[in-house]
């Protein structure tokens, strides 16, 4: 892979926009939870009918936008998060320059840590194995962590796909 790079300062106009459309989608969602509140409210609206819509109003729709906010909340914290932590541990100047290269080392590192949790994991296994005829313990799963590996794994290759067609086109 060449040596890719890409300015920290386009992320963190990136970050600043992302934040400015989160804003928005969220008051229109406010919006929309407000005009729900409306109908559910409504005294003229009644029966058994009116009673049904009000509750799928109140227990979809709400429910429904309050885990919409909850993601782009969660993606602008997200973003930040990433931010602060580049900040701190790679490189806290304005003029950086996040490279391929970088990426790929980081790669590494997820996989061979990775490597060594499914090696403590065996090893679990075998003792927990070992001892079955004393204890009804399961070794503890592994679904999270390789759940977190392949999203991480998939934001790099994101970022590096993304990094790829920004130099190319540039």
């Amino acid at each position: 892979m060449s040596n890719w790079k890409v300015s920290i300062k386009e992320v963190n106009d990136f970050d600043q926009e992302i934040k400015r459309e989160t804003t928005s989608i969220k008051e229109a969602l406010h919006k929309v939870q407000r005009n729900i509140d409306e109908i559910i409210n409504m005294q003229q609206f009644q029966g058994e009918v009116a009673d049904a819509a009000k509750e799928y109003f109140q227990v979809l729709h709400e429910t429904l936008l309050q885990a919409l906010i909850g993601v782009f909340e969660q993606l602008e914290a997200n973003i930040t998060k990433h931010l602060q932590a580049y900040s701190d541990e790679v490189d806290s100047s304005s003029h950086a320059i996040i490279q391929a290269n970088y990426l790929e080392s980081e790669e590494h590192d997820i996989l061979d840590t990775y490597r060594q949790l499914e090696h403590v994991q065996r090893d679990v296994e075998r003792i927990i194995d070992s001892v079955s005829d004393l204890t009804t313990a399961q070794s503890p799963s592994t679904y999270h962590p390789l759940e977190s590996k392949e999203n991480s794994i998939r934001v790099m290759s994101k970022l590096s796909r993304k990094l790829s067609s920004y130099s190319l086109g540039s």
